[in-house]
């Protein structure tokens, strides 16, 4: 039997289903008592509704969603095709993306204890002991309240620590050579840190599961601002002519022989670094290469004998441009999208490795690298998972764009 892509997505649902089954469960309970709580208290819960919130409701619902589709189209051409490299990669990334929150066994800036969590080798363990607050309401809200602080993910979290040890009688813990009781009331469980921890004991693969998210969302948003300029000016253009087309034109090679590295920078050092400049940089900056392209496969087109009929036999310049142009140039705009998407990922980590990145609430891989490279001989690991999910992210997207490159055009195949 052939192990084909659904199999893979069936499997990694299955695993994950396993492996997070309180967090999955608590999620479905804690969208109920938040659909409770908006008949009993309606403005304290709108209040208390964040992005972290509607990140794991969107996860719960995609859980239960994604698993459908994918029966519901089991037949659909990509998914049965046979399992490889590129498919493995592509599930393994759209699965971290949308079940981030799931996936993560810590928000990505969490530490606590960094004298017990500091710089701990990959699959180490520490106990976690989290003491029970008493005195909670019974109220729907407060139920929503308590567990919404219980499920998601929090930075800070004044009732959990971290210690070495809990003693078999569960009565007392031990922290390096100290030994003393447990609070009253409190549960302790044993947790791996499978990618290792952080100089300040955060957790590396909680970090990466987010930076997979940041990297991911901002190849995806600036590579759509991207298409979208460089199809519009390049249509403008190539149709146009005349001084329009001239400026345009001039305008790309200066940008194209400009370093954009120093644009980016300037315009960075007065705006500041934040996700949406930086996305907005990204995709402002990149789309000359695609209105190169475009502009030549228009101009081209215009030339051509169907275009020349379809003009004679009266069609306007709307029906022109969707029915004989745009055809024609998508497997060009497709293909270089996919490759302008892996530039700017690779351009995301190398803004964030120098510290010009998402800024200091997101985590991002190239800034994970920076800061791992002061601990490169006591903690290698801080470099090495970061770099390898860049590296094998890169290869993906190359990969996948060459397929899709040898796919709309045969003839690539020979060169």
């Amino acid at each position: 039997m052939k192990i084909k892509n659904s199999h893979i997505i069936f499997f990694l649902l299955g695993l994950l289903f396993l492996l997070k089954f309180n967090t999955i469960i608590s999620s479905y309970y804690l969208l109920y008592l938040f659909i409770g709580s908006l008949f009993s208290e309606f403005n304290n819960t709108i209040s208390n509704i964040d992005l972290m919130l509607l990140d794991v409701f969107l996860s719960a619902i995609l859980f239960i969603v994604a698993p459908l589709l994918t029966y519901r189209y089991r037949k659909y051409k990509l998914l049965v095709k046979e399992l490889n490299f590129i498919s493995v990669i592509a599930i393994i990334l759209l699965t971290i993306f949308l079940f981030a929150p799931v996936i993560a066994n810590f928000h990505p800036d969490f530490h606590k204890n960094i004298n017990v969590t500091k710089l701990l080798k990959p699959f180490s363990s520490k106990v976690l002991i989290e003491q029970r607050i008493q005195g909670a309401s019974e109220s729907v809200f407060d139920k929503f309240i308590s567990l919404r602080n219980s499920t998601i993910n929090q930075p800070f979290y004044s009732n959990k620590f971290f210690v070495d040890n809990v003693s078999s009688d569960n009565k007392s813990f031990q922290q390096k050579d100290t030994e003393e009781l447990l609070p009253p009331g409190s549960n302790s469980k044993r947790i791996y840190f499978v990618f290792g921890t952080d100089e300040l004991g955060r957790d590396v693969f909680s970090r990466i599961v987010y930076g997979a998210r940041v990297s991911l969302s901002i190849g995806i948003v600036a590579s759509l601002i991207s298409m979208l300029l460089g199809v519009f000016f390049g249509f403008y253009s190539g149709y146009k002519g005349g001084a329009p087309d001239f400026i345009l034109n001039k305008f790309s090679d200066l940008f194209l022989a400009f370093p954009i590295i120093f644009l980016i920078i300037f315009i960075i050092s007065l705006w500041g670094s934040s996700f949406f400049i930086l996305v907005l940089i990204l995709g402002i900056t990149s789309w000359m290469p695609l209105y190169k392209l475009v502009r030549t496969d228009v101009f081209s087109i215009r030339n051509k004998d169907y275009y020349k009929s379809a003009v004679l036999l009266g069609l306007n310049k709307k029906q022109l441009l969707l029915k004989e142009i745009l055809p024609a140039i998508i497997p060009i705009v497709v293909v270089n999208i996919v490759y302008q998407f892996a530039n700017v990922v690779l351009a995301e980590s190398a803004l964030s490795y120098l510290g010009l990145g998402t800024g200091s609430n997101l985590p991002s891989w190239g800034k994970m690298i920076n800061e791992g490279q002061s601990y490169l001989y006591k903690g290698w690991w801080l470099i090495f998972f970061p770099g390898m999910f860049l590296l094998l992210t890169l290869s993906f997207i190359n990969i996948l764009g060459k397929r899709i490159s040898e796919s709309l055009n045969p003839l690539s195949k020979n060169d």
